[in-house]
């Protein structure tokens, strides 16, 4: 594909793995088009966003302003140049599968596990899994996050969850012990791999301090997290849009960055 940097990408993927079919979208920073990193791989970062995630992924709209955190920041060298995945999390509104694979439901699971992925690595400049890619999300998207870093050892190397909650909500009937295992606190503690963990949570929401806090104790060496309060901050956008510096900050820390193919 031929694709602009700077640009918000759209694609409708059918996911070959999955049989599932949703809309993707692909943000690449202004130094993918640039001569000097012509045959550079760039850190990946795949974004899910609050709310149900059907039709739409608000990391694409920059409402949270992260975009704009990366421009500034890739500019002066202080945060690095990220390529952002931005997938819908439910193929609608009533199947809230919350980017698992439920018995008897879309496999969006396997769609955000393996598709997205595969057609990433295929059609970007990306670096290869492990120490340049990244996952984040808010509120549900951080539960999104959580799970799809912790199914997939080796792949991911750093996760932020700002604002999330880390056991499923869906209202889908998900009691299955196979469902049950794949809920982030049930992954966590006996994760083989190595995550560097950052988990958001504002002030002003007493229950995301006590879910960040909660699944902060559950993380296990190799793997570490670190809590970062917002003083003040609400479960809404604009706490979200506040904490980007933050998470771009953690990520440039704990990702690799662009390197030579």
């Amino acid at each position: 594909m031929d694709f602009g940097a700077g640009e918000v990408l759209e694609t409708t993927l059918h996911g070959a793995a999955s049989g599932v079919t949703m809309k993707v979208w692909v943000w690449t920073p202004p130094q993918y088009d640039d001569p000097a990193h012509a045959h550079d791989d760039f850190p990946v970062l795949f974004l899910y966003p609050g709310g149900d995630g059907a039709t739409y992924n608000n990391w694409t709209d920059r409402s949270y302003s992260a975009q704009e955190v990366v421009e500034s920041g890739a500019r002066d060298g202080s945060v690095l140049p990220f390529v952002f995945v931005m997938p819908e999390m439910q193929v609608s509104r009533d199947v809230d599968t919350e980017c698992t694979d439920i018995p008897g439901q879309p496999r969006v699971g396997t769609f955000l596990d393996t598709d997205v992925p595969a057609m990433v690595q295929h059609d970007f400049r990306v670096l290869p899994p492990g120490a340049g890619w990244g996952t984040a999300g808010a509120s549900s998207g951080a539960y999104c996050a959580a799970a799809i870093a912790l199914r997939e050892p080796g792949r991911y190397a750093a996760v932020a969850g700002i604002a999330g909650y880390f056991s499923m909500e869906t209202k889908l009937p998900h009691q299955d012990a196979a469902t049950l295992a794949q809920y982030p606190t049930a992954l966590a503690p006996t994760f083989p791999g190595a995550l560097s963990w950052l988990l958001v949570a504002g002030t002003a929401s007493p229950e995301d301090v006590r879910e960040a806090q909660r699944f902060a104790g559950l993380v296990r060496s190799p793997s570490t997290a670190q809590v970062f309060l917002q003083d003040g901050g609400k479960h809404l956008t604009t706490s979200f849009k506040a904490a980007m510096p933050e998470v771009f900050s953690f990520f440039s820390e704990h990702l690799s960055g662009p390197r030579p193919q």
